[in-house]
């Protein structure tokens, strides 16, 4: 799964290959969080739709159906005009192969018609803005592009408009032709192609009536099916601000009542906030005990040890009392049980990632989870416990984006790397599961760079440079001594 940015935000270009570990590194204020924000923005506006059903198929037939509702991103008619013309132009029991594009047009009239403004709106909730001003300062257009295994996603932005496009990998091919079954008894089909054929006599008929060829060849493709696969992944996005925001929840929550009480009276004033900050906080406000209780246990042995390595404890949610909003508490390994507000920064700094984790009810093949600086507030000795902890979780299933400005993160990584895929450790990586990326500011915007990865671990040429400076600095030191 890849995804691609052209001006967008800070961003000039670049591409992001999404592995099970995916690390951002770079400098301030490049862009990392946008791109990290970008992938959040479009695996949200693509589940939202699919929660019940991660499969979709659809009958050709519901092509004229939802053509006859509303207005398609192109027009089939002319499309299909195109391809009627074509095949009159062929004698019978000859096939012609269609091309791309009549084939996305049959796919997109039936498929998932939902999605042409989903992503859209997807990116102005995360955002927290119209889609048009996200677009790289100075330009007229910009994009986002998802790619995975069986098609494309994309967000375009130009000037005051913005759209959602799509596209589809047909299976196999789509070949279609006028068949008199009388006049021969085998049919010049590639293996594993679909096909489509027509009644004797509807050549002539048709040269006269393009609504009955419509007809006939949604009747046709009444048994062919044409099937996409949407990527079945929940993103869950732990922002940088996640320690402020889930000791402050409560209060949020009393504000929100607080003007509910006097809407009646005075405007309702609510602060805008961003997607991934109120996607945060939902999880925190809506009281956990209501919820549906979760379906799949992430929280074995081997990640518990991280937790307790870490915190040297567990965090979980309280209910002081039946009426009032759960509390997050800390409860450490001798029994002291407290309010998280009383716990140190390194415990509110990581408790999110674990009550997250508890909670949710898919699998965590199905999940990816969107971590802002997971080293943030801890020290180096636990930095090296938070990417054994990635490392193990990437191995239950689960996809993870880091940005990180952490050397002993990235060392561990290494380490980890290193032992290979033989190694019988649960933090074990194999190396074409992780992907770097350096983010890079240059005049004309930042700039996504794949960093080199392999058995070796990831290139850190970029923070050597920095050690050699420091290095040299220190030396420049001692001779002025």
């Amino acid at each position: 799964m890849k995804i691609s940015f052209q001006n967008f935000g800070p961003i000039s270009s670049g591409t992001v290959d999404i592995r099970p570990l995916t690390v951002l590194i770079g400098d301030n204020s490049a862009g990392k969080s946008f791109a990290a924000m970008a992938a959040h923005a479009m695996l949200r506006g693509l589940s939202d739709h699919h929660i019940t059903r991660f499969q979709r198929r659809y009958r050709a037939r519901s092509v004229m159906q939802y053509a006859q509702r509303t207005s398609l991103p192109s027009s089939p008619d002319k499309i299909w005009r195109e391809l009627h013309q074509r095949l009159l132009a062929e004698p019978v029991n000859t096939f012609i192969q269609c091309t791309e594009k009549e084939i996305l047009s049959l796919e997109s009239a039936g498929y998932l018609p939902d999605y042409t403004q989903s992503l859209v709106s997807s990116f102005e909730d995360v955002f927290a803005t119209p889609v048009p001003n996200l677009m790289r300062h100075g330009t007229n257009k910009g994009s986002v592009a998802l790619e995975y295994s069986d098609g494309q996603f994309s967000v375009q932005l130009h000037n005051s408009k913005s759209k959602n496009t799509y596209g589809f990998r047909s299976e196999g091919g789509l070949r279609i032709g006028y068949v008199d079954r009388r006049r021969t008894r085998s049919l010049d089909i590639p293996p594993g192609s679909n096909f489509v054929m027509f009644k004797p006599g509807d050549q002539s008929r048709h040269k006269e009536n393009f609504e009955d060829f419509v007809d006939d060849l949604l009747s046709a493709c009444e048994d062919l099916q044409f099937q996409f696969t949407l990527p079945s992944t929940f993103s869950y996005y732990i922002p940088a601000i996640r320690s402020g925001l889930l000791l402050s929840h409560r209060l949020f929550l009393s504000l929100l009542v607080r003007n509910v009480q006097r809407a009646g009276f005075e405007p309702l004033n609510i602060p805008q906030m961003t997607g991934v900050t109120a996607d945060f906080l939902e999880s925190l406000l809506i009281d956990p005990s209501s919820r549906r209780r979760p379906r799949y246990s992430h929280t074995d042995t081997d990640l518990k040890r991280f937790e307790s390595a870490i915190l040297q404890g567990e965090v979980y949610f309280k209910q002081e009392d039946k009426e009032g909003t759960p509390t997050v508490h800390f409860k450490d390994d001798s029994g002291l049980d407290i309010p998280l507000n009383l716990a140190s920064s390194t415990i509110t700094e990581v408790a999110p990632l674990f009550l997250v984790l508890r909670q949710i009810p898919f699998p965590l093949k199905q999940c990816v989870f969107i971590i802002e600086e997971p080293e943030s507030h801890l020290s180096p000795t636990n930095q090296v416990h938070m990417a054994s902890f990635l490392a193990t979780l990437v191995n239950r299933g689960a996809k993870v984006v880091v940005t990180t400005h952490s050397t002993f993160l990235l060392e561990k990584v290494n380490n980890l790397i290193a032992l290979g895929i033989s190694s019988s450790r649960t933090d074990a990586l194999n190396p074409e599961d992780v992907s770097a990326y350096y983010v890079a500011r240059t005049a004309d915007g930042s700039k996504v760079t794949e960093l080199q990865s392999g058995s070796s671990g990831i290139d850190m040429s970029s923070f050597i440079e920095k050690y050699q400076e420091l290095f040299d600095e220190s030396m420049a030191s001692e001779d002025e001594d």
